[in-house]
């Protein structure tokens, strides 16, 4: 089946949804570790870390630098706030894959965001100020 949206730009019409999904599976495959754990990132803006915890929620990305606070401008008192990256390893099967081949489908191709299953937490995870 050929992929068709006029919303789009970077979309060829002669392309199915499989060539974008192998595309797609390209380039996660660049951050799985091991083989069935992925690295990704998760960027939050708190008055402190003791505020950080589990469950650390759904949205990360696959690409360090493509992490960031989401929604700045819905924050009070943005200036009272430091801002601190998770850096988690997650198994596979917690990874919400439909919902994150979606998001990619509907951003041109740019979206790194993964989104992971409701409640799902990394067993190992680091926590930084940037």
């Amino acid at each position: 089946m050929l992929f068709r949206s006029p919303y789009h730009s970077k979309y060829d019409e002669t392309k199915t949804v499989e060539d974008y999904k192998e595309h797609f599976i390209d380039e996660v495959k660049k951050y799985i570790v091991e083989d069935d754990k992925i690295m990704l990132y998760r960027v939050i803006a708190v008055q402190n870390e003791s505020q950080i915890k589990k469950p650390f929620g759904k949205y990360w990305a696959f690409k360090k630098e493509d992490s960031q606070v989401i929604n700045w401008e819905n924050i009070n008192e943005p200036e009272n706030l430091k801002v601190y990256r998770i850096t988690a390893l997650f198994d596979i099967k917690d990874i919400d894959w439909k919902n994150s081949f979606d998001l990619y489908l509907m951003n041109d191709f740019m979206e790194s965001e993964i989104r992971t299953k409701k409640n799902v937490n990394p067993k190992d995870y680091f926590i930084e100020e940037i």
